[in-house]
């Protein structure tokens, strides 16, 4: 790629997102700068970028792929044509034909010959060359049915972008790049983003062709009338994008963004793969800046660049916005945040000094590595561990919390119930442990009477939610059901829909939105809140007891170290060096980071084995059918779930005020789950309530029918598949021999019920699905069966949304009301459905027996 005639391309274009000019921010045109001058070394060693979480940086590098495919295009025009064979299908005049050849006249003119029609010939000269596009769509018709009129404003920007004619414009490129990205993200910026040359611009699905690949199948973005090679290829598996590197067929591959903390996360084993594949020109690895592997990736490699939004760097590349629109003010407060950054620690008397708290974890340590049965140490040191957890960050008196379990406010156990069992245990173990239990018992029982009605973290947050009401503000938790507990006992004069105030768990607090302040009840972190990282409100507040403190003051001194590298790979001066120095680490302090580490993964070990004590009975009988689980979930009340790869789960959206589907890989720590109450016939609370409607005849006979006919192309399948004995490979072979791309995991998904598809998403899927099962009146009307599909699609999603209005106003003791779930069904969700909070998620790779997945499963009493 001449990166020189890209950077003259970036040069005359304006990049527009959402209607909104963007590209004149310095910042963002410093990134710009950063991703050109990658781009130009002369070996790929990898990039890694950490942002402020503005959607401009996103925004930016899609744009940037666009003009780096055009810029590192290496066809022209007339090889194009020449390449085409006798026979091929093309789009020409927004038709399509067969290309029959290149004829020579008597004068020496060359003509291409297009067949259109059964007998419609047309020659085009070289002039209208550019007109002609290879054709890769599944469509045999050379008629002009389904295929978008074009305006040629693609020739008319390029035209005046690359300073040339529109002639010698090719309708194809061979370059392309991929990028790793959410789906909804790529949906959005192949929508909003717009480029700009003087007073001609263009839609960058206009501009470029584009499309989203699943692990399956390859969805094309407006734009690309003749199904040609991708230039912009997205995906959200890792796995996917490198794969595309190894074809050596079709585009040449210039480079590969992976985008966003969680697919980084997700796909970390596999990053090192993407930083070094020397066939690729550029790897951009980009994140926020609290994305928790950004050291170890600046520390694993040593030779990639680096582009970090620290403290620092912003100083020295931002400037008061240029264009004053949302996105500009935004990526303004948020780099403003990070300047003025200030993390105020206030630090309470509490009945834990740091010498019992220390002591404290070593005994759980030193019991965590006696000899004990699994079952007495995966009992007594995740409760241990929590209670203590509980007292110290509790901003609400224990008797608070009891009464809202007595009160079914809030579903948990009672926090004196543990502390006695777990006592009971203690004084069971062997007297090697004796003192070890006695130390563990006398601290947690002190606490518990200490914060039964007394509470310096609940007063102080009562103080500082008067202080501040009237700004947005956050406060930030460990668990859910402390929300709960504040807003019935502590914050009871507030409205929480009206007062501004936002009290959200360290898991799933959300970096992209914008506070005036946040509140931090203890010395807290997660995967999605770093408090040293945080850039979602300038001034934050910390709320610890001594001994939180002393392991925050650690983190801090972390957290400086981090910014130092950060700042030294990209060569930016750095005051706080000499600082970082005085501080010497406390081995104490070190020692109990270390143990709190160990604890971590030992509570995902008890998860796993909890969930082997449940099953071993049953992966021992051969004759149970198996399911492959990718995620092992652990739920607040002691419940679990084994998740299969291909899951859907219902989630309740408690700001929304509805449930949505969520893949299981999207699934995080405090999302509520709805779980039918399901027998063998009943494994979807969707489809259970249509069934409903339908037998009671609530709905209309056409909806009634449209539910038969989507239900049909399954059965078929299903029938064929026991009938014949081929297997979901068999099937799709069988599919792509006739010419409809599908993959063998694209038919398992379709036939597990618990993955919710109402259809295929192509009507060439649904074609070939009736062609195999010989369903001929599917066959014959497969257009008007892949729309009923797609109104049953829209009446499913209707439900969901109706059925989490009614759960959440079920849960806040209110009458439900609604025109889809028949009242008998609403009176009854209490004991037709559960909702489960989750607590934890273990990744895992395993085959279990398939009644047992994708349902709530009681792990003998829980954790």
């Amino acid at each position: 790629m001449n990166v020189e005639v890209l950077r003259d391309l970036i040069k005359k274009c304006d990049i527009y997102f959402e209607d909104q000019l963007i590209s004149g921010e310095l910042l963002l045109r410093v990134f710009t700068d950063f991703l050109s001058e990658e781009a130009d070394r002369q070996e790929n060693k990898g990039s890694i970028i950490l942002h402020t979480a503005s959607p401009c940086f996103d925004a930016i590098a899609v744009a940037w792929s666009a003009l780096a495919v055009i810029a590192g295009n290496g066809a022209d025009v007339e090889s194009i044509i020449r390449m085409l064979q006798p026979g091929e299908r093309v789009l020409c005049g927004k038709e399509r034909g067969e290309f029959i050849g290149i004829e020579t006249d008597e004068n020496g003119k060359e003509w291409a010959v297009i067949r259109q029609g059964k007998s419609s010939i047309r020659k085009i000269g070289r002039k209208g060359w550019s007109g002609i596009i290879p054709y890769y769509g599944n469509s045999t018709r050379c008629d002009g049915r389904g295929i978008r009129r074009g305006n040629r404003v693609r020739e008319e920007f390029l035209s005046v972008l690359l300073n040339c004619d529109k002639k010698d414009i090719p309708s194809i490129t061979d370059a392309s790049v991929i990028i790793v990205m959410d789906r909804s993200k790529a949906d959005r910026y192949m929508n909003g983003l717009m480029l700009k040359t003087g007073n001609t611009g263009i839609r960058i699905q206009d501009l470029v062709t584009a499309s989203y690949f699943s692990e399956e199948n390859e969805y094309h973005y407006g734009g690309n009338a003749g199904k040609n090679e991708a230039m912009l290829k997205f995906t959200s598996k890792l796995s996917v994008g490198l794969d595309m590197t190894w074809n050596e067929d079709g585009n040449e591959y210039l480079g590969m963004f992976v985008c966003g903390n969680s697919l980084i996360e997700r796909g970390i084993t596999e990053i090192p793969q993407v930083m070094n594949r020397e066939n690729i020109g550029f790897s951009f690895i980009s994140g926020c800046m609290d994305l928790p592997c950004a050291e170890n990736l600046l520390t694993d490699h040593e030779e990639a660049g680096v582009f970090a939004c620290t403290k620092e760097f912003l100083l020295e590349h931002t400037l008061p916005p240029v264009n004053r629109n949302a996105f500009a003010l935004e990526l303004a407060l948020q780099a403003d945040a990070v300047i003025d950054h200030k993390i105020h620690t206030t630090v309470l008397p509490g009945a834990a000094d740091w010498k019992n708290y220390r002591d404290f974890k070593k005994a759980v340590c030193n019991i965590k590595r006696d000899e004990l049965s699994d079952e007495e140490r995966a009992y007594i040191i995740p409760n241990a561990y929590s209670l203590l957890s509980l007292f110290m960050t509790a901003p609400f008196y224990i008797s608070e919390m009891e009464d809202a379990v007595n009160n079914r406010k809030i579903r948990v156990e009672q926090p004196h119930d543990r502390l006695e069992e777990l006592e009971r245990r203690l004084a069971a173990l062997p007297v090697n442990l004796a003192e070890t239990a006695e130390r563990i018992g006398d601290l947690l029982e002190t606490l518990y009477y200490t914060v039964y009605d007394t509470s310096p973290k609940r007063e102080y947050l009562k103080e500082y939610i008067r202080k501040h009401y009237g700004h947005k503000i956050a406060v930030v938790i460990p668990k859910a059901y402390y929300a709960d507990i504040l807003w019935n006992y502590v914050l009871t004069g507030y409205d929480p829909e009206k007062s501004k105030i936002e009290i959200v768990t360290v898991n799933r607090f959300d970096g992209n939105r914008n506070y005036d302040y946040i509140l931090v009840i203890g010395n807290l972190k997660g995967k999605h809140f770093d408090i040293f990282h945080c850039m979602s409100a300038a001034e934050i507040t910390v709320l610890m007891y001594e001994a939180e403190n002393m392991v925050f003051r650690l983190a801090e001194r972390k957290s400086q170290s981090r910014e130092h590298l950060f700042n030294s790979r990209q060569r930016v001066s750095d005051d706080s060096a000499e600082d970082i120095a005085e501080n010497v680490s406390n081995d104490d302090v070190e020692e109990i980071d270390r143990v709190d580490d160990e604890i971590a993964v030992y509570a995902d070990e008890i998860v796993e084995s909890k969930f082997d004590t449940v099953i071993r009975g049953e992966r021992e009988n051969g004759t149970v059918p198996l399911t492959d689980v990718s995620v092992l979930i652990r739920f607040d009340d002691g419940e679990g779930a084994m998740l299969s790869r291909h899951y859907e789960a219902y989630v309740l959206n408690d700001e929304k005020g509805e449930v949505e589907k969520k893949k299981v890989d999207s699934l995080k720590i405090g999302d509520s789950l709805i779980f039918l109450n399901r027998d063998d016939d009943t494994r979807d609370i969707v489809d259970y309530v249509l069934k409903e409607l339908i037998r009671e005849k609530r709905i209309s006979p056409e909806t009634v029918q449209d539910y038969e006919m989507s239900r049909r192309w399954k059965n078929d399948l299903t029938e064929y598949m026991k009938e014949t004995g081929h297997s979901p490979k068999r099937i799709a072979d069988a599919m792509k021999a006739n010419g409809v791309q599908v993959q063998k995991a694209s038919v398992i998904n379709w036939l597990d019920d618990d993955a919710h598809i109402v259809a295929p998403q192509t009507v060439e899927s649904l074609e070939q699905i009736a062609l195999l099962t010989n369903d001929t009146d599917m066959f014959d009307h497969v257009n008007e069966y892949f729309d009923a599909c797609r109104r049953i699609r829209k009446v499913r999603k209707n439900i969901l949304k109706e059925l989490g209005t009614a759960i959440i106003r079920q849960l806040e003791g209110q009458e439900t009301s609604g025109t889809l779930i028949p009242p008998e069904i609403r009176k009854r969700l209490d004991t037709l459905a559960v909702v489960l909070r989750i607590e934890n998620i273990v990744q895992t790779e395993r085959s279990e027996p398939s009644y047992l997945t994708n349902r709530p499963l009681d792990l003998e009493g829980g954790f």
